[in-house]
């Protein structure tokens, strides 16, 4: 099975449609990778991105499913910033 998730992997890593090509302020050309810069962690970024944008002191987060999951990580990360956390679990 690991075999099988690690092919399945790089073939992500090397589609093209994973890539975008930039032209920076100084006419050069940079490479960005989708993947370098999507997970829960950057999730987690992006809400205390949020957060200062709004200009909010803290944030009352609800978390359900995934979302559980990056809620955690922003107030792992970010527990001053926190108020309250909810968190919901579905039952099958």
């Amino acid at each position: 099975a690991s075999k099988v998730y690690k092919k399945r992997a790089h073939r992500c890593w090397n589609h093209p449609d994973f890539r975008l090509e930039a032209e920076q302020a100084d006419g050069s050309s940079r490479t960005f990778h989708f993947l370098e810069y999507s997970g829960t962690r950057q999730l987690a970024e992006d809400l205390e991105r949020f957060r200062v944008l709004f200009g909010s002191q803290k944030l009352s987060i609800y978390g359900i499913s995934y979302g559980t999951v990056v809620m955690g990580t922003y107030a792992t990360v970010f527990p001053h910033n926190v108020n309250l956390m909810i968190v919901s679990v579905e039952r099958a």
